[in-house]
Parts: C-alpha cells; sequence; structure tokens
C-alpha cells in the first residue's frame, strides 16, 4: 500500500461477495466504508455468521496474541459488552489442562501505594440476586485456597482474608 490520502476499496471473494476496506495513510478498516476508529478496525456485519477477528495459532511452542503495551493511564484492554444479556463476555475452555493455569495474573510492582490487584465489582443495588463471585469445584481437596506470605520488617496489622459486610 503506498500513496497520500485515503481510499475507499472492496475485497471480493470472486462469488459475489464483497467487504468494504478503507484505507488512509495511518489506519486501516476492514469492513468499514468510513475513516476506522483505530488503527486497525475490523467492523462485522450484522449477518456475518462467523466471528468479527479468528486467530487461529497452529503453532504449539508459541503465543497466539502478544500484547506489547506502553501505557501509561489508559486501559491496556477495554471491553464494552453493555447489549449482552445471557451469554458470557469472556469464555475460556481448557479441557487439556494438566499443571497450567486457566487465568494467571502477577503483580510485581515494588510501589507501596495502596492498590487492589483484583477487584470484582458488582455497582447495581437493584441486582439483589447478583453474587459477585461465585467459585465451583467439582474435583480436587481443596475448593479454595488463600496463601498470604508476608515478610516486610514494618509492624503492621496482616491479615489472610478480611471481610466487610455491611447492611444498609
Amino acid at each position: 500500500i503506498s500513496g497520500s490520502g485515503a481510499s475507499t476499496d472492496q475485497i471480493s471473494d470472486g462469488a459475489g461477495n464483497t467487504l468494504p476496506l478503507y484505507i488512509s495513510t495511518s489506519r486501516i478498516g476492514i469492513g468499514t466504508a468510513s475513516s476506522p476508529a483505530g488503527v486497525l478496525e475490523v467492523a462485522s456485519a450484522i449477518n456475518a455468521g462467523a466471528p468479527a477477528l479468528l486467530l487461529d495459532n497452529n503453532d504449539t511452542d508459541q503465543i497466539a496474541l502478544a500484547i506489547q503495551a506502553s501505557n501509561i493511564d489508559a486501559d491496556v484492554i477495554d471491553i464494552a459488552a453493555d447489549g449482552v444479556t445471557t451469554a458470557k463476555i469472556i469464555d475460556v475452555s481448557a479441557d487439556a489442562l494438566t499443571t497450567g493455569n486457566i487465568l494467571y495474573l502477577e503483580d510485581d510492582s515494588s510501589s507501596t501505594s495502596a492498590r487492589d490487584v483484583v477487584t470484582i465489582y458488582q455497582k447495581n443495588t437493584s441486582a439483589i440476586q447478583a453474587t459477585a463471585l461465585e467459585v465451583l469445584s467439582y474435583g480436587g481437596a481443596t475448593g479454595a485456597k488463600i496463601d498470604k506470605n508476608y515478610s516486610h520488617t514494618t509492624a503492621t496489622d496482616v491479615k489472610g482474608m478480611f471481610i466487610d459486610l455491611d447492611r444498609t
């Protein structure tokens, strides 16, 4: 792709099916005929019948998706799924798992600022049947484990678990 300015073209599969392609000097839009909202925007038609983006990685010793972000004060991943009612926002299946993890979150920052490493925030007070966190375990001898290790030399109150329950 070369040149300057912006152009809108069509991608065709040869069977008469076309998809708009928008190209400018700094952005590419697939499925959109106007200026893309990101450097790469993939817009799926309402009747596409397939995922808007599919990553199919068959190289078993390589990462399928790597994000290298230098963000300081903006989210790295932002999902807006406000129309979902009965489906899952994120659905992970790992049926061949042996010694690995489905999810591993690590914070190795030496900052002494107060922070919550993980926050689950069920916000609407009218949602009285909602559960903020459910842990189900059918296998294994332990359903949930908390391992709190504290080695700092400063005297402080250390808690392995703290529950604050307010009924207002």
